[in-house]
């Protein structure tokens, strides 16, 4: 094995360990996540607005959402940034804190896309050992 297939079979056993270590912390991101929703109270929202940050191809939005407990108004603003602004009217769903109710956390954790860059990840590390042990 050369220097280079050394280098080669590092990157992707680094590569690998990355993909480990995010899957790792996005369970106890998610875990985290049920806990906290577990005591809190579901709603269903409306995106009323997309609130902007910054401009051209760096622009990001985030949805503010209102929803309405015991015939009262709150608004949150969604603290994941999207790269198009959603729909206003689309349906939001809400777990907030019935005793506070002005504090709200999305209800379903979508880690779709985490999982996708895991397996990138995973992928592209056996990818370089294979490269490296074939030489």
């Amino acid at each position: 094995m050369t220097a280079g297939d050394k280098i080669v079979l590092c990157f992707g056993v680094d590569l690998i360990a990355c993909a480990i270590v995010w899957r790792l912390a996005l369970v106890v991101w998610k875990r985290r996540h049920d806990a906290v929703v577990a005591g809190y109270v579901r709603v269903r929202g409306v995106v009323t607005d997309n609130y902007v940050d910054g401009s051209g191809s760096d622009t990001d939005y985030y949805q503010v959402v209102s929803y309405e407990v015991d015939g009262a108004q709150y608004q949150y603003t969604h603290d994941s940034r999207a790269y198009r602004p959603w729909p206003v009217g689309e349906p939001f769903e809400l777990a907030y804190d019935p005793a506070q109710p002005t504090t709200a956390v999305e209800a379903d954790y979508d880690d779709s896309w985490n999982k996708k860059l895991t397996i990138a990840l995973s992928v592209s590390g056996l990818v370089f050992i294979g490269a490296a042990w074939v030489g």
